[in-house]
């Protein structure tokens, strides 16, 4: 089951790459190579253009662990996919390798640090080495695969799922189907085959089903962050913080740009205007706990 809560009407068929990093959900239009953060509400915000490289942008993965943002392309006639590294702070592709020879639409980082993908010229499911782009098959999809397809892993409970989208050339029809997927075997197991929905699902993103708790990290309702994203002047309410706390903001690579104090103020402004577009990390730390937020300047 599913519930619209933004529409776009410019959307192009094939394909849209979208995913969930740091607890913001990036989504990248093809054709015009721009990067945006959606809203809970499903608005955008441009972030910046996407540059280093000619090639036709597919989706993207995100390692949690080395917080890099991995991207898939691909070019046509003749057919190849390659595999880029995202730097978040300039949107500038670094390209690691090409996968192979065929169409690979859709990638995402597993548990066991394999990104997977799906090609649709050969209906298989590949395994691919993140830091050589190399890649193997490790299973066929069992139909004909046509436009969009989509992957999605669930960090807590180690399952890939797939918005797949058979494509029947006689009936000229398309049937999604939402599934699971065995990494082992390649099999597939399908939730639901809704032949009236009839659409593809571009790009869709698996939230964590479970929220570790940390002690002595602050609950996120504890400091209120407006407006974000922003031009770059943000104000923080920190009326519900234990106070005195250091504030800090660090930008993509870890360099600390901005760093002040707050003694007994309930409401602090910052002001990151002089810096570029892009995602910085605030950090609030007191003696006994700390609070970390991405903010957006666009």
């Amino acid at each position: 089951n599913y519930e619209t809560i933004g529409q776009d009407i410019d959307m192009t068929f094939f394909p849209e790459a979208a995913e969930f990093a740091d607890g913001i959900l990036y989504r990248c239009r093809n054709g015009i190579n721009i990067i945006y953060f959606v809203a809970q509400d499903g608005t955008e915000t441009e972030l910046g253009e996407i540059t280093g490289t000619d090639h036709f942008i597919a989706d993207m993965t995100f390692d949690e662990n080395t917080g890099i943002m991995y991207f898939l392309t691909n070019t046509f006639s003749p057919d190849a996919s390659f595999l880029h590294i995202l730097d978040m702070q300039t949107f500038e592709l670094f390209e690691i390798g090409q996968i192979n020879d065929g169409v690979i639409v859709t990638i995402e980082l597993a548990g066991d640090g394999f990104i997977y993908g799906i090609d649709i010229a050969g209906d298989n499911i590949w395994k691919i080495n993140k830091e050589t782009a190399s890649g193997d098959i490790v299973g066929s999809i069992g139909f004909d695969a046509n436009f969009d397809q989509s992957l999605s892993y669930d960090t807590t409970t180690g399952t890939m799922y797939a918005a797949l989208y058979e494509y029947e050339p006689v009936s000229m029809l398309g049937y999604a189907k939402f599934c699971q997927i065995n990494l082992s075997s390649g099999d597939i197991t399908i939730i639901n085959d809704d032949y009236e929905f009839g659409y593809q699902i571009c790009a869709f993103a698996v939230l964590p089903s479970q929220i570790t708790s940390i002690k002595g990290i602050a609950h996120n309702n504890s400091v209120n962050i407006y407006p974000n994203p922003s031009k770059g002047v943000f104000n923080l309410n920190l009326q519900a913080f234990v106070k005195p706390c250091s504030v800090s903001i660090t930008d993509i690579t870890g360099k600390t740009i901005y760093k002040t104090f707050a003694l007994s103020e309930s409401e602090i402004q910052i002001d990151l205007s002089n810096q570029p577009k892009g995602i910085y990390n605030l950090k609030l730390i007191t003696n006994n706990n700390h609070f970390s937020e991405k903010i957006i300047v666009q």
